[in-house]
Parts: C-alpha cells; sequence; structure tokens
C-alpha cells in the first residue's frame, strides 16, 4: 500500500514541475504569455531544419535550433 501511494506522490509531483506545459522550441519555453513569438521555419537543401525568429536578414541570422549564426541564401528554380 505504501508503494501505490509513493507512486502516486511521484506521479503527481513529476506531472506539475513542468510549468510551460512542454511547449518548447530550440530551448525556449512557451507559455501563454509569448504567444507573439514567431518562428521561421527553414528546411535546407539537405533536410536539416532551421529556426529563426522574427525575420531573415540579408547578413547572418541567428538559428535558434542550432545556437550559432548562419547565413540564409534564397535559391531561384
Amino acid at each position: 500500500m505504501k508503494l501505490v501511494h509513493l507512486m502516486i506522490f511521484l506521479l503527481l509531483t513529476l506531472s506539475s514541475l513542468n510549468c510551460s506545459g512542454g511547449w518548447s522550441v530550440a530551448g525556449w519555453q512557451i507559455s501563454p504569455s509569448d504567444s507573439n513569438i514567431e518562428f521561421i521555419e527553414i528546411m535546407d537543401t539537405d533536410s536539416v531544419v532551421h529556426y529563426y525568429y522574427d525575420r531573415l536578414y540579408p547578413t547572418q541570422n541567428w538559428c535558434w535550433l542550432h545556437n550559432q549564426f548562419e547565413d540564409v541564401h534564397r535559391i531561384e528554380n
């Protein structure tokens, strides 16, 4: 019986520790007050996904997924 109580206690404790509801983008914890944050998701030519914040610049852009500056160039078909 004590084991059941311990397991219920651990389950309730661990489920209440997640204050962000489980949502994160590239390490940023998302909460309802952050609803105005927009990330631009780009898939590279070799299928690598990148996340950029707000907009893309003609210079280097910070990739939030890889934590580094990256050059982004548009390829015309």
